[in-house]
């Protein structure tokens, strides 16, 4: 899916179309804001710890199997 994105630039005072293409294009475009006006997304530090502890246990039941499959 493609679709443009309508913003001003200041430094030359006019319109520009760009072209944007899925989540990367956009992803890289909002964060090549140097002012960060564009980032207006929640923050999720909870969820994100959460989710950290619960991707380390994962890692930690593999290798646990993994040191038992290598000792047998």
């Amino acid at each position: 899916m493609s679709t443009s994105r309508l913003f001003v630039d200041p430094e030359r005072c006019h319109e520009i179309m760009r072209p944007l293409d899925g989540y990367p294009s956009l992803a890289e475009d909002i964060s090549s804001d140097p002012d960060r006006m564009s980032l207006v997304f929640r923050r999720f530090d909870k969820l994100a710890v959460r989710n950290l502890l619960y991707l380390q246990s994962e890692l930690a039941e593999l290798e646990a199997t993994q040191v038992r499959t290598k000792s047998v």
